[in-house]
């Protein structure tokens, strides 16, 4: 089984070298979980509103949220770098 990210990590130069900034991730999920529910009943009518047209792809609003939750989990690990002339950031999952 796959475990999410716990910790963002943002790492930015600064005038005495990089400063760090760490965000733990377990602020982050109940938040998540909340506007999934909220997204929840809209994306039910919408398949709803979808089967009742016979619309062949009426069950893809019900797949967004496993496909978010999943994105969510496969984050561990992740790493951006951006650099661009006087403004690197390094993104990090872990």
């Amino acid at each position: 089984m796959n475990q999410p990210s716990t910790m963002l990590h943002l790492k930015f130069p600064g005038a005495s070298g990089y400063h760090g900034l760490w965000l733990p991730f377990f602020l982050i999920y109940p938040i998540l979980l909340v506007i999934s529910l909220i997204l929840l009943p809209f994306l039910l009518l919408a398949a709803m509103i979808m089967a009742f047209f016979e619309i062949s792809y009426a069950l893809v609003p019900l797949k967004v949220l496993p496909l978010v939750w999943n994105v969510v989990f496969k984050t561990r690990g992740l790493t951006v770098d951006v650099r661009k002339k006087g403004h690197d950031v390094l993104i990090d999952f872990v």
